[in-house]
């Protein structure tokens, strides 16, 4: 909250924009067009 733009757009921590949220069980794929087999995690 030390930085003047944070702190003008979010206020306080208990502003109730901010959520936490989870994805269980979250699965990902990053492939790209280099040859190399898809990393998955």
């Amino acid at each position: 909250m030390k930085n003047p733009i944070v702190k003008e757009q979010y206020q306080t921590a208990d502003n109730p924009i901010f959520g936490v949220f989870y994805l269980e069980n979250a699965h990902g794929v990053i492939a790209d067009f280099s040859g190399n087999p898809p990393y998955e995690f």
